[in-house]
């Protein structure tokens, strides 16, 4: 596999990554997952709508809603974990080692 072929390839993978990265900061997609497909359903919308309590990891407590009622700050909680996602994959690119995430790395996430 040539380099250009190997990188594009990495790249859908991201992609088809950052979207289970991107259903855990819905709240439907962490309390949905029980019963049968209308009860999954059905939980899925009520949680995305109405949210879900849970705090950071640095004890902050926060209310994370969902899909078409995301708010602002949910979508810029996500956009950091895209951001974060994006840059590790760019520094496997360019040779970078990184075993750990800082702790300020992890800040105001689940």
């Amino acid at each position: 596999m040539d380099k250009s072929a190997l990188i594009l390839s990495a790249l859908a993978d991201e992609a088809f990554a950052l979207h289970f990265l991107e259903d855990i900061t819905a709240s439907g997609h962490l309390a949905g997952t029980w019963g049968n497909a209308s009860q999954k359903k059905g939980s899925h919308d009520y949680y995305n709508e109405h949210g879900i309590k849970t705090s950071t990891w640095e004890g902050e407590n926060i209310v994370v809603v969902g899909d078409a009622w995301m708010r602002e700050e949910d979508l810029e909680r996500t956009a950091e974990l895209v951001k974060m996602s994006l840059e590790h994959l760019l520094d496997a690119f360019s040779g970078v080692e990184k075993a750990t995430m800082e702790i300020n790395d992890r800040q105001n996430f689940f």
